[in-house]
């Protein structure tokens, strides 16, 4: 039941960070079981793995970077080591996600987009985006 009710809530979505804590031992246990699930019902999703809380004393982190660059690199995602309090890599992490949403969505729009079609002269005003930026003020 649990698995019909996460997937119901998943469907569909085109980004996701995956977080963890790098001071949980069992953290990239966790992070596995939510990839398997939300990959089961978001194939088409693009992945970025977030360590969180990057900022405590090394010695207090159970899972390192190179630890979790490797779980990243293994699983296809990019990986960032981040602190939400301390604000290490959260613009980062997201512009990533956004450039990855931005190609994927250009590549399936490639994979629709007729070549063969004639181009229309984009001063034609029946053109959709035909004068678009001369009507700003």
């Amino acid at each position: 039941c649990v698995c019909v009710c996460v997937c119901s809530i998943i469907y569909g979505l085109k980004g996701v960070i995956v977080a963890f804590d790098v001071q949980k031992e069992d953290a990239l246990i966790g992070a596995s079981t939510w990839l398997s699930y939300v990959r089961g019902c978001s194939s088409n999703a693009v992945f970025v793995l977030a360590g969180n809380k990057v900022d405590v004393d090394p010695s207090l982190q159970c899972v390192s970077d190179e630890e979790a660059e490797k779980f990243a690199q293994s699983h296809g995602m990019r990986y960032f080591g981040t602190s939400a309090k301390e604000n290490i890599n959260i613009q980062e992490l997201f512009l990533c996600l956004g450039d990855m949403l931005l190609q994927k969505k250009f590549e399936r729009e490639w994979d629709v987009v007729s070549l063969t079609s004639t181009e229309q002269d984009v001063s034609d005003s029946s053109h959709c985006c035909a004068g678009w930026w001369q009507n700003e003020e």
